[in-house]
């Protein structure tokens, strides 16, 4: 078998992560900042920089690129990775092998990285390995998607589990390989000596020239140097130090210029300090003790007494902004409340405005709620305040940035998902598909932060989100393609009943059973009579199953919702049984519609009664079909009726969808009309031809291709019949 090209080429990559590793330890013995006196932050510098500049290069000359160590390191990953050879995925660990020879040098974690890495490992070293890899690969995800996480549920891909193995195996035999450890102990300790040496003389120059720029300084105030008198030694002796540090090769007259700046605009700094007012008393306390420290000449003691002053007047300052923007929040929930969305979105986003320069999570937290309360208000009330919704949740996902804060970015995601979801619903077409799509998007999104294994009652939440998704698309589709999709949305809810279980969470339990329901339904509509019968008792099952806990008397709008699409798929039954059974079933849907309008009345629910008005209009129509003559007709003239009503709220402008799937149904039913009309059923074909183009106007051949094609089917047929019975046509 020939061997695979990562043996050659990312085997010098790995090799340096080897090296880095092998280095560890020079972290750990590394000079502090603070050698002695703070005069010799300097020195401690100097030598710090030092040592670690040649750490490295004596790492070169200590033999860490002999190349008898390299090699025996990369015969080691060599025989590590030996099995990949035999891999039937041998092809994906060559495209893993390309990607690291490429991004490894971007990527590998730098001494101290690893460093904190092994010391976080403390008391369980063999974690080490394996965590610091992990952190390779994550880096490495970032630069090509072949190494990104799987999503929730799904298998890790072949080129992640080769990057990880085969980083660890270069940490392990460095970590293991005696001869590096031997080397890097050596030369760390030859190094530190060498440092402390060199900080030591670094500090003793230092106070040399602050001694010269000091008696300089001294002769100059003796000249009557009114500035440099008011000085204290400590002052100016601190101001030679500082000045010194900043330029080390200052001679004596800069020296001396310098300090009489800052003796200037230290007396006026002392004035403004003095000039502070303060009403609150530690904040009072804290800058008189800056000012006596400043008159002292102690500058660091000033910083820190005025920084802590300036806490506490920003954390004071944070206090009142969170009170005010709470302040607007409960304003805006009573705009809301008097139905003036536009007034409410305005305050949250002004509430939300204050809080940015203070708490960024506070901010988010604010405008996911905001979102979530005019989307709320948009399911029951229509209007563009999901529009303003969206445009909330989107800027609450970008100010809720992922590596902040992954729980509440993840859960903004998939509220905005459910939103997506809900205008895809109301406008169709090309940009209702594209918005469908985005809401699966940022639902697996959120899946990758929010796992079973770690957020197990948000992760079912989020998985039946998903599944309501890919219901939607399904059902737009239609087709072999949307039955698949269907089954992945019915999946989706089983598995979110796994953890959303009747006994734990009987009300989740009830919504998911509710969900599933839907799903079922849909699934046996598009199966047809012959094969989707069982996928509609299943249906009614689970609506049944959900009625047990949304009873009337607990959550009546809960209960409304169910017994609507309980009814709807007792009409699709009724449909597909026929005879007397299937009139039951269509007379129990009737009248089980009817119990949910006393709740979804027009006033308070206006979006679910014109749904429920919709779907009566489609039960009578369904038990006409069942009639010849009058009472047929009577039947299809009450259908007409309630469609007619549903359009009293389903206007084309704001909910374009539901607007063309109603006139799509009153076309239905003028088609049925004309052929049961002896004396005029032309009046009948013209009024279904012109419902059916205006709807055609919304459905997409591309996007709603179920829709489309079966709107057009009925149009042909009219067109036909126009041709043959009504000659005369305009």
């Amino acid at each position: 078998m020939p061997r695979m090209g990562f043996r050659w080429n990312c085997l010098e990559s790995l090799t340096g992560i080897g090296i880095g590793v092998a280095s560890i330890g020079a972290a750990t013995f590394l000079p502090g900042a603070e050698i002695g006196v703070a005069s010799a932050a300097t020195g401690a510098v100097i030598g710090g920089a030092g040592l670690l500049a040649r750490i490295k290069e004596n790492g070169r000359k200590a033999g860490l690129e002999d190349e008898t160590l390299i090699t025996r390191m990369q015969a080691r990953l060599l025989r590590d990775l030996e099995h990949w050879d035999q891999r039937a995925e041998r092809e994906a660990a060559q495209r893993a092998d390309a990607a690291m020879t490429r991004f490894l040098p971007q990527v590998m974690l730098s001494r101290q990285e690893l460093a904190a890495t092994a010391l976080e490992c403390r008391g369980a070293e063999d974690r080490y390995p394996a965590i610091a890899a992990q952190r390779v690969v994550d880096e490495l995800a970032r630069h090509d998607d072949l190494f990104r996480a799987a999503p929730a549920g799904l298998p890790e891909s072949f080129e992640r589990q080769f990057a990880r193995e085969a980083v660890t195996a270069a940490l392990l035999a460095a970590k293991e390989d005696p001869q590096y450890a031997a080397l890097m102990t050596l030369d760390v300790t030859i190094e530190l000596g060498a440092a402390i040496r060199e900080t030591i003389d670094a500090v003793q120059s230092l106070r040399d020239k602050v001694e010269r720029g000091f008696a300089a300084l001294q002769d100059r105030a003796q000249s009557d140097d009114a500035k440099l008198a008011r000085l204290s030694e400590k002052a100016m002796r601190g101001a030679i130090a500082r000045f010194i540090a900043f330029s080390p090769r200052a001679g004596t007259d800069e020296i001396v210029e310098a300090v009489e700046q800052f003796a200037e605009d230290y007396d006026a700094l002392l004035g403004r300090v003095r000039e502070l007012d303060a009403h609150d008393n530690r904040v009072r306390g804290l800058q008189r003790a800056a000012e006596e420290a400043l008159a002292e000449g102690d500058l660091d003691e000033a910083r820190r007494l005025l920084r802590e002053a300036s806490d506490v007047r920003v954390d004071a300052a944070t206090a009142a902004v969170r009170e005010a923007a709470e302040t607007l929040s409960r304003l805006a929930e009573t705009d809301l409340l008097a139905l003036d969305w536009e007034s409410a979105a305005a305050n949250w986003e002004r509430a939300a405005a204050m809080l940015a320069p203070f708490d960024g999570f506070e901010q988010a937290r604010l405008l996911a709620n905001a979102g979530a309360a005019l989307a709320a208000f948009s399911r029951t009330r229509g209007g563009l305040a999901l529009d303003r919704a969206l445009e909330i949740y989107r800027l609450a996902v970008s100010l809720a940035e992922r590596d902040k804060d992954k729980t509440i970015w993840a859960k903004v995601q998939n509220d905005l998902g459910i939103s997506l979801q809900v205008k895809a619903a109301r406008i169709g077409g090309a940009q209702g598909n594209e918005l469908l799509d985005e809401a699966v998007r940022v639902h697996r999104l959120a899946l990758t932060v929010l796992t079973r294994e770690t957020y197990p009652i948000d992760w079912a939440l989020i998985v039946t989100c998903l599944g309501e998704a890919l219901k939607k698309k399904g059902e737009w589709i239609g087709s072999a393609a949307g039955i698949q999709l269907l089954e992945e949305a019915a999946e989706a809810h089983r598995l979110a009943l796994q953890v959303r279980t009747q006994r734990a969470m009987p009300i989740e339990w009830a919504a998911t059973q509710h969900n599933l329901g839907l799903v079922l339904a849909s699934h046996g509509e598009l199966l047809g009579a012959e094969v989707g019968h069982s996928h509609l008792q299943e249906a009614v099952q689970a609506f049944r199953s959900a009625l047990l806990v949304r009873t009337r008397e607990a959550f009546p709008t809960s209960w409304a919702m169910t017994l609507n699409n309980l009814a709807n798929a007792l009409v699709t039954m009724g449909e597909f049984t026929g005879g007397e059974e299937g009139e039951r079933l269509i007379c129990e849907a009737i009248k089980a519609y009817s119990s949910s309008l006393e709740v979804q009345t027009r006033d308070s629910m206006p979006l679910q009664w014109a749904m429920v008005q919709n779907n009566l209009g489609s039960a009578f129509e369904a038990r006409a079909s069942r009639y010849d003559g009058a009472v047929g007709r009577d039947f299809l003239n009450q259908a007409i009726a309630h469609y007619r009503l549903s359009l009293l709220v389903r206007k084309s402008a704001h909910y374009p969808l539901a607007w063309a799937r109603t006139l799509e149904n009153i076309a239905s039913v003028h088609y049925r009309m004309a052929r049961i009309e002896k004396q005029n059923p032309c009046k009948h074909y013209f009024e279904a031809r012109e419902c059916l183009r205006l709807a055609l106007g919304i459905f997409s051949r591309d996007h709603m291709p179920f829709n489309f094609e079966k709107a057009s089917r009925l149009f042909e047929t009219i067109e036909t019949a126009i041709a043959e019975h009504c000659p005369a046509t305009p």
